[in-house]
């Protein structure tokens, strides 16, 4: 987990929970978590609601943070401070984002009650902060706010390495086999089966050379990565830390840890890619490149 200082608004406990989390990593409705990414946290969010591969997260904001109506004012928190609750900024997120757990902001009752009053333009139930963001003094901050979730709403893992791979499906129904995969790549019998099967990356000037020489456009030789069923478990809280661990260790953005971890994972799922078993995969490929401080790829 991240171990930047907390806000200085908190108190002592509360920073010590700040700092520690719960411990919890079931992610439930109401729940109010620090986001992070590569190491350093990057805001508070409530759940307001648990997808399977992302959550809905209403901003939270503490006193260090501006603050105004549609702003929620939330007075008694797991901080022991209040918050600003933004259910009118709500948003999607990737869970890989999600750091540690601080506590129930808000009851499953209560936040359903409150969706449904800002779906209706009704009173929420909860005291709006001071001032607007129609304010000329909060424009910058309300714009600063908007693009600062907008980016946590489209960050991807796999942007960090721009990595494609073939699909097999595609290229045979093109007419090409491995052995052209193979020739056009210059590649030996187990390399060419590590592409050919997307278990291995293509490069983007490799995409480029085979493109050209089987004379296929690019999109229509590759596919989806079999090691993002993966990529999608790891982003449980429950792997956070340890991913944040080795990704220090190694020297390199968190993105690239969790491919790498994803694709580590599905090597040695070789045989046995059961869901049940994705957990435990993932823990192995990460004690594996704990262990030895590179990929064996």
């Amino acid at each position: 987990m991240t171990t930047i200082e907390p806000p200085h608004s908190l108190r002592v406990d509360a920073a010590a929970l700040w700092r520690r989390g719960t411990g919890e990593t079931d992610i439930r409705r109401g729940d109010l978590w620090v986001l992070s990414w590569d190491g350093s946290p990057c805001g508070h969010v409530m759940v307001a609601a648990n997808k399977s591969d992302y959550i809905i997260g209403w901003p939270v904001t503490l006193a260090e943070e501006p603050s105004y109506a549609p702003g929620l004012v939330v007075r008694v928190t797991p901080l022991a401070v209040p918050v600003v609750l933004w259910p009118s900024r709500e948003t999607g997120l990737g869970k890989h984002l999600l750091d540690r757990c601080l506590g129930n902001l808000l009851s499953e009752r209560q936040v359903l009650q409150v969706a449904a009053a800002t779906d209706a333009g009704e009173l929420p139930g909860l005291p709006f902060a001071r001032g607007s963001s129609s304010d000329e003094a909060n424009s910058a901050s309300d714009r600063t706010m908007t693009e600062h979730w907008a980016e946590l709403c489209f960050n991807d893992p796999r942007s960090d390495t721009g990595e494609v791979v073939l699909d097999e499906n595609k290229i045979r129904a093109a007419g090409i086999d491995a052995q052209t995969v193979g020739r056009a790549l210059g590649l030996d019998v187990v390399a060419t089966r590590n592409i050919w099967s997307g278990t291995k990356p293509i490069s983007a000037p490799d995409l480029s050379r085979l493109a050209r020489a089987v004379g296929v456009p690019e999109v229509d030789l590759t596919g989806v990565d079999p090691a993002s069923e993966y990529l999608s478990e790891l982003a449980r809280p429950v792997f956070k830390s340890d991913v944040v661990d080795l990704g220090r260790k190694r020297r390199e953005r968190e993105g690239t840890t969790r491919v790498r971890v994803s694709r580590e994972a599905l090597r040695l799922a070789a045989r046995d890619d059961s869901r049940s078993r994705r957990p435990e995969k993932l823990r192995d490929a990460i004690a594996r490149l704990q262990d030895s401080g590179q990929s064996d790829a």
